[in-house]
């Protein structure tokens, strides 16, 4: 049997998860979120993950700043 890990990750984890992917195509400038949708320059598997990763960051960010707490959760 195996141990069950953790699927809950931290917005540091997240945020170095897209540093990696941006990392393979960064040429002294930053890209802008068009060319990763867009541009055929980025691998589709890259470009999924990319995706997935930014929107589960701006899932974390708005239950962190922008949901109330309910009583008795912590943060």
């Amino acid at each position: 049997m195996s141990k069950k890990l953790s699927t809950k990750l931290t917005l540091e984890e997240i945020q170095s998860r897209i540093d990696d992917i941006e990392g393979k195509y960064y040429k002294g400038w930053s890209n802008s979120e068009e060319w990763w949708r867009v541009t055929g320059d980025v691998h589709p598997t890259d470009r999924r993950l990319w995706t997935y990763y930014h929107g589960l960051k701006s899932e974390k960010i708005i239950d962190k700043f922008f949901k109330p707490k309910r009583k008795g959760e912590q943060t």
